[in-house]
């Protein structure tokens, strides 16, 4: 490539410029000259320095686009996740209620069970005592009587 910058300044610029160009060539550098190639080095260095740190960043880049899309994944399972628990809970709420309330039905059946098994008297039998008892007065037109003794029994 400097061959062909050579041949171009030779054609342009005449004999004189090209040795001009040739004294330049061989001229040894002065300090000023020195600093400028060291800078420029240190410049290519800084460059390709630069140039591995944006593709570090390109790719870190990249990774946490992903992880980004991999977490609003996460988030809207967890979103689903919340909302059937949400509703298992209202589920789980209705059914403890009806579950007390069985409950509390069931001790007031309970308690009524307990009363008629520590009666002295069966209630198929009162039944038919009382039956029995009813037509009597009945007949004696004692009905009211009859009720109110019994109650008063018990």
């Amino acid at each position: 490539m400097l061959v062909l910058v050579t041949l171009a300044i030779d054609r342009l610029g005449g004999q004189q410029l090209k040795e001009e160009c040739d004294r330049l060539k061989t001229k040894p550098l002065d300090q000023t000259y020195q600093e400028v190639m060291i800078e420029v080095k240190r410049s290519n260095d800084e460059i390709k320095q630069l140039t591995k740190s944006q593709k570090g960043l390109k790719r870190s880049n990249v990774h946490m686009r992903k992880s980004q899309d991999l977490l609003q994944k996460k988030l809207s399972k967890v979103r689903k996740s919340n909302g059937i628990l949400q509703i298992n809970h209202k589920k789980i709420k209705t059914s403890a209620a009806i579950l007390q309330d069985d409950h509390a039905h069931m001790s007031k059946e309970m308690e009524k069970m307990k009363t008629l098994q520590e009666d002295t008297v069966p209630w198929n039998v009162r039944g038919k005592q009382l039956k029995g008892i009813n037509e009597h007065f009945i007949q004696f037109g004692m009905l009211d009587t009859c009720y109110r003794s019994y109650y008063l029994v018990l």
